[in-house]
């Protein structure tokens, strides 16, 4: 005998009950899902060299210019801009710097000076410590670093070019990783004679 309600799968009311099981657990999930996100927000420094140029390119480099800084002459003067980006969604606080430990970022070439340092939108940049006994180190001191914030510190190097790394880390739950945006980078032109002045400046 057949059933005029034909076999069940074929009944469009058990198809609505299921889709309406599967609809609801799938909501749920998200919802579930959204609040652990709003509850656990990623925490993400990204880090990078913007610039990593020597301040007279090769080219142009005679026995007749020379570059002087700290009453030392440079054998081979570079600019090096290192900038971070908080790209997470929450600010970093100094309290997320375990046991009030510094950043510390070593370029593997002495470093002569800051020349300059800047952040952008708005804020003010972290301070920097420099290691009398680690030439090629500096620390980037416990400070607060807002959602988006971007912090670049312009120095005076002396060598080849620097091969940036970190050799201390102390952020507490926050990614910290080497990861370049696509920023149009600034040119060498601009940067040398943007730091020509600041060198001069300070003799």
């Amino acid at each position: 005998m057949n059933s005029m309600a034909g076999e069940w799968w074929e009944n469009v009311n058990v198809w609505a009950i299921v889709v309406s099981a599967v609809v609801a657990l799938l909501v749920g999930w998200l919802g579930a899902w959204a609040a652990f996100r709003s509850a656990n927000p990623k925490l993400r420094l990204n880090w990078w060299l913007r610039v990593n140029s020597p301040l007279i390119p090769p080219s142009y480099a005679t026995s007749s210019i020379t570059v002087n800084a700290a009453g030392v002459q440079l054998a081979e003067p570079r600019i090096v801009e290192f900038e971070l980006t908080n790209a997470g969604r929450k600010d970093i606080t100094s309290a997320m710097f375990h046991n009030n430990e510094t950043i510390v970022i070593d370029l593997g070439v002495p470093i002569i000076t800051l020349l300059a340092s800047e952040s952008r939108p708005d804020g003010a940049p972290p301070s920097l410590a420099f290691p009398p006994a680690k030439p090629s180190q500096f620390e980037i001191e416990p400070s607060h670093i807002a959602r988006g914030q971007s912090v670049a510190f312009r120095l005076l190097a002396d060598g080849p070019e620097a091969k940036a790394r970190i050799t201390r880390k102390p952020l507490v739950d926050v990614r910290v990783e080497e990861a370049a945006p696509g920023a149009t980078a600034r040119t060498l032109a601009e940067v040398a004679v943007e730091a020509v002045a600041l060198v001069l400046s300070r003799r």
